[in-house]
Formats: C-alpha cells, sequence, structure tokens
C-alpha cells in the first residue's frame, strides 16, 4: 500500500486530522489502531461518562457532534449540551465509515499497531502489513490513560471488593458503601454518578489525594444568550494574568471572576487539569467530605493504607478506582521532522482544534516555517503550567494571523465557536463596550506579565 500519510491513531485526533486533510487536499492516507474501533480512549470510556465541555467545540470539523442546544435537565441544565459516550463513539463511526473510507483516499486498519522498528503489524496474528508512506503521523503521543486499561498504582489484595468506573453500574447495586480514589474528572463523574443512584453522601467516601481547581463551564459557551458573560469571563482572566503579582493571586483573581471553581471546600486546589464543570456539579460535589491523607499506598483487607493514614473498609463496601492519569506527560518535541508529524497541542485543553490547524499547517505552509506555527503547549499539572501554556498558545495565534488560510480556517471553524462568539458582539454596544475596552487593555498586559509570574 502506498499513502501519502500513514497516521497511527484513530482517537480524536488521528480521525480530526485525517477529516481536515480530506477536506483541504486530495492526499491519500491510511489510518491504523490498535483498537478494534475507531475513537481512540473513547472506545474504552464507562458508560456515564459525558465530554467536559460543550460538544460544539468536539470532534471532527466537518460535522456536528450531537445537538448544538442548551441541555434541559441534569447537572448540566441550561448549558451547552456535553454529549455522552453514545453519541460520541457515533460521530466518529459515522465519520469514519460516511465520509473517510468512502471517499476512496482513505484505507482504514483496525486492530494494526506500529513497533519500534516503524513496522505495521496486525495484532491478531503478527503479520507485518507492507505500507508505504511519505509521512507518519503519530496521533498518539500524548495518550490517555483510562482505569479499565491500566493497572492501578497501587496493590489490591485479592479478594477486595474492586472496580474501574467501566463496572461501576453493573455492581453499584450490590454495595452499601463506596470509596471513590481519585480527584480528577473521573473521579468526579463517580462521585455524581452515585449521588444520582440515589446514595446518601455518608454512603461516600472520596479520597481527594490534590484538590483541583476546575473551568466553570458558563465560560465555555458559544451560544448567544452567553455572550455577556463569555466576554466577563474572557476579560476577568485576562486581567488575573495581566495584573498579579503571583502565582496564588493569580488564582484567587481566577476565582473571584468565576473563570475557576473550587470543588471541595476547606482546602486551596493544588492541581489544574484543566476538567470543566458546571457551578452546579460542583455545589453537589461539596455535598461529600473529602479523605485527605494522601495518596493511596495499598488496598489491604479491610483497610486502605494512605501516605497519610488508613481508611477503614467493611464488608458491603466498594472501591473505585480512577486514578488513572489521563493525559500522558510527555517532553513536547519538533511537531514538523522530516517525514514525521508528532501531534500536539497547539491549545490546551483543546485536541480536536489543535488537530484540526495541523492538517491546516500541513496543507498551507512552506516546510521550514511550520514550526513557527505550531509550538506545542504541553499538559497542565498545576497553575503555573496553566499559564505557560496560555503564553504559547497566544504567540501560536499571532503567527497564525499572518497566513490567510490559518486565520480563515480558525475563524470559521465549528471548534472555534467560543471564540467567535466572543468577536461577535457589537463593540459600539455600551452593555458590551466596557468588556471589550477591558480585554483589549489586559490582553497585551498578560502576554507580558505572564513571563514575570512563572519567573517568580
Amino acid at each position: 500500500m502506498k499513502v501519502d500519510y500513514l497516521i497511527v491513531g484513530a482517537g480524536a485526533s488521528g480521525l480530526v486530522f485525517a477529516d481536515r486533510l480530506l477536506t483541504n487536499s486530495d492526499a491519500t492516507m491510511a489510518l491504523i489502531d490498535r483498537r478494534p474501533l475507531p475513537g481512540g480512549h473513547w472506545v474504552d470510556g464507562y458508560p456515564f461518562v459525558r465530554l467536559h465541555a460543550p460538544s460544539v467545540l468536539y470532534g471532527v470539523d466537518s460535522a456536528p457532534l450531537g445537538h448544538e442546544g442548551l441541555d434541559d435537565h441534569g447537572l448540566n441544565a441550561g448549558l451547552g449540551h456535553c454529549a455522552r459516550l453514545a453519541e460520541i463513539m457515533a460521530h466518529f463511526e459515522t465519520c469514519l465509515h460516511e465520509r473517510l473510507i468512502p471517499s476512496g483516499r482513505v484505507h482504514y486498519l483496525p486492530a494494526h499497531e506500529m513497533d519500534s522498528q516503524g513496522q505495521v503489524r496486525r495484532c491478531i496474528d503478527g503479520e507485518l502489513i507492507a505500507i508505504d508512506a511519505s509521512v507518519v503521523v503519530d496521533a498518539g503521543y500524548f495518550t490517555n490513560a483510562v482505569p479499565k486499561t491500566e493497572p492501578p498504582p497501587f496493590n489490591v489484595a485479592t479478594g477486595t471488593a474492586y472496580c474501574t468506573p467501566a463496572d461501576l453500574p453493573t455492581l453499584a447495586r450490590d454495595y452499601s458503601e463506596f470509596v471513590v480514589a481519585g480527584a480528577g474528572k473521573t473521579g468526579m463523574d463517580a462521585v455524581t454518578f452515585l449521588l444520582g443512584l440515589g446514595a446518601a453522601t455518608d454512603q461516600i467516601r472520596w479520597i481527594v489525594p490534590r484538590d483541583p481547581w476546575v473551568f466553570n463551564r458558563v465560560g465555555l459557551q458559544s451560544h448567544p444568550k452567553f455572550l455577556t458573560d463569555m466576554l466577563r469571563l474572557t476579560a476577568a482572566q485576562l486581567e488575573a494574568m495581566a495584573y498579579s503579582t503571583s502565582i496564588e493571586e493569580f488564582e484567587d483573581g481566577m476565582e473571584a471572576g468565576d473563570v475557576w471553581l473550587r470543588v471541595t471546600d476547606n482546602a486551596r486546589p493544588s492541581m489544574f487539569h484543566a476538567a470543566c464543570s458546571s457551578q452546579r456539579e460542583c455545589e453537589v460535589l461539596r455535598t461529600v467530605n473529602p479523605v485527605r491523607l494522601g495518596y493511596i499506598q495499598s488496598v489491604e483487607p479491610g483497610q486502605v493504607l494512605l501516605d497519610g493514614g488508613r481508611l477503614a473498609m467493611g464488608r458491603g463496601t466498594l472501591l473505585v478506582n480512577c486514578t488513572a492519569s489521563a493525559l500522558t506527560r510527555q517532553r513536547p518535541r519538533p511537531i514538523f521532522e522530516p517525514g514525521r508529524i508528532t501531534m500536539q497541542f497547539l491549545r490546551f485543553p483543546a485536541p480536536c482544534f489543535s488537530a484540526a490547524m495541523l492538517a491546516e499547517i500541513e496543507r498551507h505552509v512552506p516546510d521550514n516555517e511550520k514550526n513557527d506555527c505550531a509550538k506545542p503547549t504541553g499538559v497542565t499539572d498545576t497553575s503555573a503550567d496553566f499559564l505557560r501554556t496560555t503564553l504559547i498558545q497566544q504567540q501560536n495565534q499571532i503567527v497564525w494571523n499572518r497566513y490567510p488560510e490559518l486565520k480563515a480556517f480558525y475563524r470559521s471553524s465549528r471548534l472555534d465557536a467560543m471564540a467567535r462568539l466572543v468577536r461577535s458582539g457589537d463593540r459600539t454596544d455600551p452593555a458590551l463596550r466596557t468588556f471589550y475596552e477591558r480585554i483589549q487593555r489586559a490582553t497585551s498586559a498578560a502576554a507580558e506579565n505572564i513571563p514575570r509570574l512563572l519567573a517568580a
């Protein structure tokens, strides 16, 4: 098989890249993935998972994901629809089977992987598949680690009532108490799922090694009714970046401006993994008292041993492991190299927009200029990391504006709908003008101040 691009990974990034290349070029592609279905880590997702952010910001650029209206019930009521697992899987399968493969330019090889020598092997029997490609696209450099496929980072004694979120819906009815391990979005989802089943707050003990900051989902909307909120939160974020003199003061400004929310009470957050939550969801989570005894060392009969003590587990208690690290923290590397594209974030956390923009850069920018347009942001663990990623994506955006094709893409892409909403307001409207003036003043000041915050 001879193709222009061999794309390794049929998850969100690989499919979005292929979808955009299909639109903006006449390239041929081979798309391989070790999983038997398209969708990447979503194939191993837990049944009650939903997108953190509105669906309009996720998926392939050529087609909407789910519906673009507002949810009318649940913890996301009144906000842009956040797609469920079945919707996400259907979106990617439809793109693959009704757009990419029928084009005749995309060959899909499920249950295939690339070995350490760069050879493509069929997983089921190890047979080598010869693929001659001009460019190899690594769409799995930042892999998603999910509890279903990752072994726990601690020993679990034989006979312990233990599960991952994938099995929680079928096991929950058999237990009267639950220990949820992990304070990331998966842990939050497990807690709200159990509360939604009717579990009382005193039936849940939530192990929180580090308290997280989360994005207020109101600040990620694209519906016109949220224009004023979007302008207000955008101005607050830029001002926190522009005028703070320390990381702690920056965090306080983000919280005071409703840009970031606390998930728990009585402890200052120290973690930022870019999870998104509604204010209502955070209020529900705060009804469960967190266990702050550090990380789990081991799970023994009748107890969980942690860094700072032990937690008793009686009969009828189920341990729900939500500790997988999600995105792996790889060291950023040049995205464009001879014969290779290593897909990474150009905006964080925006994997689909980043993948689509990389396809635009590949198509429209000369080889010797591509990396100037594509500085990888890396991923975040702390507030300081968020400032670093923001500075890098601001620099990327400045460079994109020099290329008419890149500017036209991000201004029209459905994956940049949130920014398009901010640009859409009438700047002569007195009710909005103040926000636009605040944004304009703070934008350049933020770019100058962020390096000072990071240096301090």
